[in-house]
């Protein structure tokens, strides 16, 4: 993902690891560098991509606050959905089915993927304290003065705005424990166990 709007799939295939050229759910993989697939989003840069845990679906979010993606089933058909949250800074697949969203909104939000109704739905959030909107989060972000004066209750467990999410523990090819860390430098580790997640 790039700031031109595009997402791009290459070959990373290596002749002395790899062995002969393979065939991917992606295309045929033969040299190394060659652009196997190119993505048009929107508008919005792009800030982070990833891979379903099998490969065989991308997403992507961008700085308008879009999400975003395909299937290798049918990759000239991307699947968008237009949401009012503050803008995703990193996505990542639990599932073949379910993604997990977070950035300026503090709390990850959970979404469901689904290929052949062209559409990625809403589930919950993963910090199911989470009460602000997202224009009092961005005042609380601001309004320093007020942050040195008082200490007002939380309401989210990240207190900032979240950078990045990763696999903390699997369960055979489905993610059952993500970590998340924000610009504060605070760490989470959330348990997926008992939500809404599509195999």
């Amino acid at each position: 993902g790039s700031c031109d709007y595009r997402v791009r799939i290459y070959s990373a295939y290596i002749k002395a690891v790899d062995g002969q050229p393979q065939v991917s759910s992606w295309g045929t993989i033969t040299n190394t560098g060659d652009l196997l697939h190119e993505f048009q989003s929107e508008s919005g840069w792009i800030h982070d991509v990833c891979f379903s845990p099998l490969g065989e679906n991308l997403a992507w979010v961008s700085h308008n606050s879009i999400i975003f993606a395909v299937s290798a089933k049918n990759s000239s058909r991307t699947t968008m959905e237009i949401t009012n949250y503050l803008p995703f800074r990193c996505i990542i697949f639990v599932s073949e089915s379910t993604l997990i969203v977070a950035g300026h909104e503090f709390s990850p939000l959970i979404y469901n993927y689904d290929e052949r109704k062209d559409s990625i739905d809403f589930v919950e959030k993963l910090d199911q304290q989470e009460t602000s909107t997202g224009k009092q989060a961005v005042n609380r972000l601001f309004d320093q003065p007020s942050m040195q004066t008082q200490t007002p209750e939380p309401i989210s467990t990240h207190q900032s705005m979240i950078t990045q999410m990763l696999p903390y523990q699997t369960d055979h090819t489905n993610i059952v424990k993500i970590s998340s860390t924000d610009l504060f430098g605070q760490v989470v580790i959330w348990n997926l166990s008992g939500r809404k997640i599509k195999k």
